[in-house]
């Protein structure tokens, strides 16, 4: 059976402290980036407008594209875009739990960890 490309984005938005924000949902105890998948014919730009919409719907500024990383499945991408986010200011959107923030060297134990790094340090890489 052939897998089907299920594409997203995610945001890695730093706070004025130089740390990322990470969503924790309603529905998934996993700490992860902002983002989601795309929505059938949406662009990148659209879906990344979206997801902060509904997840991170103030305090963000800056978005702007960075690259798109394969993901493990060999199949389907991320967009990596990034920004910042007063941190004063964010609050969780909806279906979202709680907001974090972090750095690398205080991850959250997450099952998404991989993910977040490998877009954590190529936003930086790329600075």
């Amino acid at each position: 059976m052939n897998k089907q490309a299920i594409d997203s984005v995610r945001v890695v938005l730093f706070d004025e402290k130089g740390r990322f924000l990470l969503v924790v949902e309603d529905d998934d105890p996993n700490a992860k980036l902002p983002g989601g998948k795309f929505e059938p014919g949406e662009t990148p730009d659209q879906a990344v407008a979206r997801e902060m919409e509904e997840e991170v719907p103030s305090g963000v500024s800056d978005l702007s594209f960075v690259s798109e990383l394969l993901n493990h499945d060999g199949i389907s991408r991320r967009f990596i875009y990034t920004g910042a986010v007063d941190s004063r200011r964010v609050v969780p959107g909806e279906g979202i739990d709680r907001l974090a923030f972090a750095d690398l060297d205080d991850m959250p134990d997450t099952k998404h960890a991989a993910h977040i790094l490998a877009a954590v340090e190529d936003v930086l890489a790329k600075k």
